[in-house]
């Protein structure tokens, strides 16, 4: 049976699949709030393979790791002369460290740089981290089992000891000091590689041990400095001991030595973004990044494991990071972005659930208004025309900034609204200014006057927006409210989850507004090719490897845009049709990921990882993890979940029968009076194209919400911006309908055919 969308009829067609998405943005938006509850921001979560770094070539030198746990960019002053002297010959950033959970205690750190990967200590009872120690006196680390333990349940494919079983494998000479170092060079059986010794008491032995191990030929020294921590060591030790074991390094070293100075564990029970620093061959003091964030100043944690292996000249196989390298210019105050970097990371954290969650209910209030509140009864008492207008120009002007509030959120971040003395008064000062200005181009231009003017502006904004800013690198998102979460340290370029549903929805609907005057004109074919050419263009700058590397989007987007350039045409879509799409979106998808596979292995993104992870026979250890990070949005906060659900299901069984026979009703049923008796499914005289939008959109949100985790912030967010701009479109509609508009929804002055209303 095909699935099609007959020329004939289409009103009736349209108003049901205008009341369905009405309905659906109502249990969608509802359903938000259980992301609301759980993760907070709608992003991607870490990368599903691998991704390796862009340095030219391994140096194979000496490589110096001098690890702490607390330390931030904040804490230097000239208090801590070491620590401010990092600035002088080393590339500095800021370090995502999140492990497997939110806050990553000093183990976790630790185990990352063992395992290449996020790894963790098995969660303690009371939520504290675990003291470490030394190893036993058969070289075995306290806890192993334990390490081995959580790492077999995490899901991140762990494994433990994997950097010692590399040096033990290689042969090379390794001298640890302190705990964390011992964990970092332990082999998967447990046991310290090379030289293990305790953290001395006086700084001027620790300088003494790095240079005599280094004079040795000790390829690699690891020396845990101690953790700043309200248990562990205080940021003067920390300093002093850093002073020490970078004069041992001066005392001997020759130029081709790596040393990484980096913070791998969180402070308290906040996470933030933590210190790090490198030296070594090409490197220049400048700002640092790497391959993983593709971000000036930003790196993860498992980069330091990556700069290791890479320095070294040991496989990287199995570990995720990216060597960690230096830009080509930086700021004149280095420290001083840096601070201001966390600084946003932190204040924007505990904001992003309260802005989400205003943003839910800002839907829910709209389509509840427009539900309940526009709904008179047939047979009441007239009212004015002057009352009918300010009515729907109201809602207009409602809906329109609802729909505008997602983009205001994002670039809200072009303002330095962190630094405010109350940073959510100043973050939604800004918002509200992107939005008003959005909503009076809307209104104010030209294109007010098409039906699918106002609303086509907004989503072109957005989607413009969105664009532009993924193209040139997607710095707009870090640490925005709908964007990046720095501190999460998953995806910090290309397209993530939200940017991907927004920008989807949004492209669908100004693509759609743009062709839709075609369309009535009966100009199908260029309509169609418009589309085509949109679609295309998106597919690339979503799955291409250097750009958007979103190995979920292309599915999504490639039938989306199939489907609406096919009805755009006045083709049908018939099932046979949709399975060969859906097979060619496949095989675009593969073709992105292979191309990158191809690419030499430092500089695939996790498209090519994915590629190899599939040959390594990984697939359905990805597919379990995409399952679990669904799952957990809902199972994160189960009472609340329950409630939504509950909510929602009550929402939807009260409104469907209502709402379907008020939209279809041929006399406008209790919105009759805006419509002057007009049926609502007749705006699909006046905006042909409005139908195939919406199931286009419904093609690409539900396709996005199966292939990604995190999925359901898919089609929240989609919703979030094409049902209230749906709504704007139907006040337009129905501002510009005379009061003698005959029952096909034309008027005496062609508002229906030419779909014009007056301003």
């Amino acid at each position: 049976m095909p699935l099609t969308l007959p020329r004939r009829g289409l009103p009736a067609v349209a108003g049901r699949a205008i009341a369905t998405s009405a309905i659906a943005g109502l249990a969608v938006a509802g359903l938000a709030v259980t992301l609301v509850a759980g993760a907070g921001p709608a992003v991607a979560g870490p990368n599903v393979g691998p991704v390796t770094g862009s340095a030219d070539t391994a140096t194979e030198g000496q490589v110096v790791l001098l690890g702490t746990a607390g330390v931030r960019w904040s804490d230097v002053t000239a208090a801590t002369p070491a620590l401010a002297g990092l600035a002088e010959e080393f590339a500095l950033g800021d370090a995502a460290v999140r492990s497997v959970r939110q806050v990553t205690c000093p183990a976790d750190g630790w185990l990352a740089v063992s395992a290449g990967t996020r790894a963790a200590d098995l969660e303690q009872p009371d939520s504290s981290c675990r003291t470490l120690a030394g190893p036993d006196a058969d070289g075995t680390v306290p806890g192993w089992t334990d390490y081995l333990t959580a790492a077999s349940a995490d899901g991140y494919d762990a494994i433990p000891g994997l950097l010692g079983d590399r040096l033990a494998e290689a042969g090379l000479g390794v001298l640890s000091i302190g705990p964390g170092a011992a964990i970092a060079t332990a082999t998967s059986g447990g046991t310290v590689v090379g030289t293990w010794s305790a953290l001395p008491a006086d700084a001027a032995d620790l300088r003494t041990d790095v240079a005599d191990a280094l004079a040795s030929g000790s390829r690699l020294v690891v020396v845990d400095l101690g953790s700043v921590r309200t248990d562990g060591a205080s940021l003067d030790e920390v300093d002093e001991r850093l002073a020490a074991a970078l004069a041992g390094v001066d005392d001997v070293s020759t130029s081709d030595a790596t040393v990484v100075v980096t913070s791998l564990a969180d402070r308290d029970d906040t996470p933030a973004l933590q210190l790090a620093a490198v030296r070594g061959p090409g490197v220049e003091a400048t700002l640092a990044t790497s391959n993983s964030t593709k971000q000036d100043g930003l790196v993860v944690g498992t980069d330091v494991v990556a700069t290791v292996v890479h320095a070294l000249g040991l496989p990287d196989d199995g570990m995720v990071g990216a060597p960690l390298v230096s830009t080509r210019s930086a700021p004149a105050d280095r420290v001083a972005a840096l601070v201001d970097t966390a600084l946003h990371a932190s204040v924007a954290r505990p904001l992003v659930p309260l802005f989400y969650l205003g943003l839910v209910l800002l839907n829910i209030a709209l389509y509840a208004g427009v539900a309940f509140g526009l709904a008179r009864t047939p047979g009441r008492r007239a009212i004015g025309e002057r009352r009918r207008t300010a009515t729907l120009r109201g809602v207009r002007l409602v809906a329109l900034a609802v729909g505008a509030v997602p983009v205001g959120l994002l670039t809200a971040n072009l303002v330095p609204w962190w630094r405010a003395g109350v940073p959510a008064l100043a973050l939604a000062a800004a918002t509200l200014a992107v939005v008003a200005a959005l909503v009076a181009l809307a209104l104010l231009g030209p294109w007010r006057r098409a039906v699918l003017g106002p609303a086509g502006i907004v989503a072109a904004v957005t989607s413009l927006v969105i664009v532009v800013d993924v193209a040139t690198g997607g710095r707009l998102q870090i640490s925005a409210i709908i964007g990046s979460p720095t501190l999460a340290a998953g995806r910090f370029y290309g397209f993530n989850n939200t940017a991907f549903a927004l920008a989807t929805a949004a492209t669908l609907f100004a693509v759609t507004a743009l062709v839709d005057p075609w369309v009535r004109a009966g100009r199908r074919g260029p309509a169609a090719a418009v589309v085509a050419v949109t679609g295309l263009g998106l597919t690339v700058l979503d799955g291409a490897p250097d750009l958007g590397a979103d190995f979920g989007g292309p599915p999504a987007v490639i039938p989306a845009f199939t489907v609406l350039a096919l009805l755009a045409g006045g083709a049908r879509v018939t099932w046979r049709r949709a399975g060969w799409v859906l097979a060619g979106a496949v095989a675009v998808t593969a073709a992105f990921a292979g191309l990158d596979w191809l690419r030499p292995a430092d500089q695939r993104t996790h498209l090519g990882q994915l590629v190899q992870t599939v040959i390594d026979g990984g697939l359905w250890d990805v597919i379990a993890r995409k399952a679990s990070a669904n799952l957990h949005i809902i199972d994160n906060n189960r009472p609340l979940t329950l409630l939504t659900l509950a909510g929602v299901a009550f929402v939807v069984a009260a409104l469907v029968r209502p709402v379907r026979r008020l939209v279809l009703s041929p006399d406008g049923g209790r919105y009759g009076w805006l419509s002057h008796g007009t049926a609502l499914g007749a705006i699909t005289t006046a905006a042909p194209m409005l139908a195939p939008c919406l199931v286009a959109t419904a093609t690409a949100l539900l396709i996005g919400f199966a292939m990604n985790d995190s999925g359901i912030a898919i089609p929240a967010l989609g919703v979030s911006i094409t049902v209230p701009l749906l709504i704007a479109t139907c006040a337009t509609w129905l501002h510009g309908l005379a009061p003698d508009t005959g029952p096909a929804g034309v008027g005496p002055a062609g508002v229906g055919t030419v779909g014009e209303v007056d301003a």
